[in-house]
């Protein structure tokens, strides 16, 4: 899973997720959680395997040359293409696996109004559309409410607020999601998109050093 923030307008997103990537509890690599598609004028973005993450952004790039130019024609094709991808990393690692979704931001063909779309493995990967204003995180109890933040600092502050919360719920043996590395913000706007590193956590040597120490099998989820 990944620490995600999405910071929506109608015209632009800023995109902040954390680097690292965990197997089990355990750090496995640092990563990238957002990548830009240039040529297709948007971004995307995952909570959950990073497998499946990887092999999205390299099947949306084998898709060129077949008609698929915008963020809309992409979505004709993305949920089929998501479940049959789920199925063979299932079967590739012999047990279902870890919830996941994937999010697609970008532009219509000569629009300048941002549009997100959403994949959920829960939802058999069926499309959910958004345009619009909204701050969405991941991953937070359904009951926290915090003010929309309205500087970097104060998305940084929140960020380092979610780590709390999750690093808890892990101590307590419960659900919780383990984030780590660094934050990485990605500005989407209409044939524009900017990453730019906005935070390192403070245990990041300590991380990277695990991150080293690891064996060399298998892969992260």
């Amino acid at each position: 899973m990944s620490l995600l923030f999405a910071d929506q307008t109608e015209h632009y997103v800023v995109l902040v997720s954390d680097t690292l990537v965990t197997r089990g509890k355990d750090p496995f690599m640092f990563g990238p959680k957002v990548r830009a598609i240039p040529h297709r004028n948007m971004a995307i973005a995952s909570t959950g395997s990073s497998n499946l993450a990887h092999l999205w952004e390299q099947s949306l790039l084998s898709l060129d040359g077949y008609g698929f130019g915008d963020i809309e024609t992409v979505n004709n094709e993305t949920p089929a293409a998501l479940r049959n991808l789920y199925a063979d990393l299932g079967r590739r690692f012999g047990e279902p696996l870890e919830s996941s979704t994937i999010y697609h931001f970008g532009f219509p063909t000569d629009s300048d109004k941002l549009v997100r779309y959403v994949y959920r493995s829960l939802a058999n990967f069926e499309p959910e559309r958004f345009e619009g204003s909204t701050f969405t995180a991941k991953p937070l109890p359904a009951d926290y409410r915090f003010e929309r933040p309205q500087s970097q600092q104060e998305v940084i502050d929140l960020a380092l607020k979610v780590r709390e919360i999750n690093d808890a719920q892990i101590a307590d043996g419960g659900w919780g999601v383990r984030i780590g590395g660094e934050l990485y913000a990605t500005m989407v706007q209409n044939w524009n998109i900017q990453t730019v590193r906005w935070h390192r956590f403070a245990d990041y040597d300590e991380t990277a050093a695990a991150v080293l120490l690891r064996p060399n099998v298998g892969g992260g989820r």
